[in-house]
């Protein structure tokens, strides 16, 4: 239903709009991804109270990460996941981004490690 909302205030078919985005994007359109991290980005700022630092961290942790959706899972809480603000500057490190990857490579059932 066009309109209906969830749990964060995210509309669901903007949310479907944004996995179309996500999909394309892991097949190598990057038209497609800019496109989503237009869409994600006032978000991304709002988030993270506009600190450029917080928001540029955030935007190489979805790239790093963006093989780790799945389609048919919404996109909105995956992405807040990874860009949640980092409590200090280790989280952001190549060994928290492995784990981060692993942890979404165990909830997708794939057996091998995620590649960061």
């Amino acid at each position: 239903m066009p309109g209906l909302k969830g749990q964060q205030g995210h509309d669901k078919a903007e949310d479907r709009e944004l996995a179309t985005l996500l999909s394309a994007a892991q097949a190598g359109d990057s038209g497609a991804y800019r496109a989503l991290l237009t869409r994600l980005l006032p978000g991304l700022r709002s988030r993270l109270a506009g600190n450029e630092a917080e928001v540029q961290m955030a935007l190489l942790r979805l790239h790093r990460l963006r093989a780790t959706w799945r389609p048919g899972r919404r996109v909105h809480p995956w992405s807040g996941l990874i860009a949640r603000p980092a409590p200090h500057a280790a989280a952001a490190s190549p060994s928290a981004l492995r784990r981060l990857a692993r942890f979404f490579a165990r909830r997708a059932g794939k057996p091998q490690r995620a590649r960061v």
